[in-house]
């Protein structure tokens, strides 16, 4: 693989979703379905509301023309890992294949090939990763192979370095420890904000949210968001921090904020995805992968259900923001319906990698897919 100049890119995290499992059984499909109830959040001691003098968008009307198209499949199928861009390169970072593995992949886009990487000192399942400078600071996650009730969070901070192929151990995160080792105690999500790696940290004792300095090699705990929707995923576009919830828990799947920037930080509700039964073609639904690129953020994927039916439907459904208008519009829909995927966007292309084409989040069916898009 050849290093390339280096190119906008998104930031980027973890792929996956830690939301509880509905039990019972639900038709297939690649579509449709009933989202969850549920409005967004409110303001809180350094939030605002959407009723504080934001007028928040709807959906903007018409759909974005055009098709995904296949990109080379990932060496391993995979689900719920770390993805982030260096040079003009797409890495992966460890996640499920049937178990925890912290193998590495990197994808040349020019000569559409992935090769191996070194493996990650931590093998671990939802991670975060971001490029920050020469490096990709992966931080984070969880090993759990078979038994879900029996986690081991890693919360650990590990940098690589792709001139050298090599990983250095930072400062670990000063996450709490979650309540039990059981699925659905607590939801991490990340991206890159004003130089530093910005951490969202839903906790069954609280939320909070921390910032990574990789010169200082410190973390600092900044404002979150009030309340914070568990399962949560974040991209930036234009500097600023999108947040969406996936949490069938709190009923809030597609609730959906954004950080503005103080001193101090504050966030403002957006319109989130609605309901399937709302009408129209945006979907709420949870386990999405989330991207940005310089003016739009992107949705794709995840799950759709009925709150007092058995389970989701995982969905091919692709969804793009414009924080120019506040609106969203439909995308064209993936060939491939799935959730717990992987998003980068490397300018105004973005690739959708990998994930689970089970509703289960007990019986992970990993995926090698890729698909590409480019946004007009």
């Amino acid at each position: 693989m050849r290093a390339r100049a280096s190119l906008l890119v998104a930031a980027v995290l973890g792929a996956g979703c830690f939301a509880p499992v509905v039990e019972g059984p639900r038709d297939g499909g690649s579509g449709g379905g009933t989202g969850g109830s549920g409005g967004s959040a409110g303001g809180g001691t350094g939030g605002s509301s959407a009723g504080g003098g934001f007028a928040p968008g709807g959906a903007g009307g018409g759909a974005i023309a055009g098709a995904w198209v296949a990109r080379a499949p990932l060496k391993f199928a995979r689900a719920e890992f770390a993805t982030a861009v260096h040079d003009g390169l797409i890495y992966v970072f460890g996640g499920t294949t049937g178990s925890t593995v912290g193998t590495v992949e990197v994808y040349d886009p020019a000569v559409n090939q992935w090769a191996l990487a070194k493996s990650m000192p931590t093998p671990r399942r939802m991670a975060i990763a971001a490029t920050l400078g020469p490096r990709i600071y992966v931080v984070g996650g969880f090993k759990a192979d078979e038994n879900l009730n029996q986690l081991t969070y890693t919360n650990v901070t590990e940098a690589y370095e792709p001139a050298t192929n090599t990983w250095t151990t930072l400062a670990p995160p000063p996450f709490p420890v979650a309540f039990n080792t059981v699925l659905g105690n607590q939801f991490e999500a990340g991206a890159v904000l004003g130089g530093k790696l910005r951490v969202l940290l839903f906790d069954t004792q609280g939320n909070k949210a921390f910032d990574f300095d990789p010169a200082m090699n410190t973390w600092t705990e900044v404002q979150p968001p009030a309340p914070m929707i568990d399962s949560v995923q974040v991209a930036v576009s234009a500097g600023t921090l999108y947040a969406i919830g996936g949490g069938r828990r709190m009923g809030t799947g597609g609730d959906f904020t954004r950080l503005a920037s103080g001193p101090p930080d504050f966030w403002t509700n957006l319109t989130p995805l609605r309901p399937a039964s709302s009408g129209g073609s945006l979907v709420r639904r949870e386990c999405v992968a989330l991207v940005g690129t310089a003016n739009a953020v992107a949705a794709l994927g995840g799950s759709v259900h009925d709150y007092n039916q058995g389970m989701p439907t995982v969905v091919s459904a692709v969804d793009v923001f414009d924080p120019a208008s506040l609106t969203w519009k439909s995308g064209p829909p993936l060939a491939h319906a799935r959730q717990s995927l992987g998003a980068v966007a490397i300018g105004n292309t973005i690739y959708a990698i990998g994930g689970t084409t089970a509703p289960d989040a007990t019986e992970i069916v990993p995926v090698p897919w890729v698909e590409a898009f480019t946004l007009p």
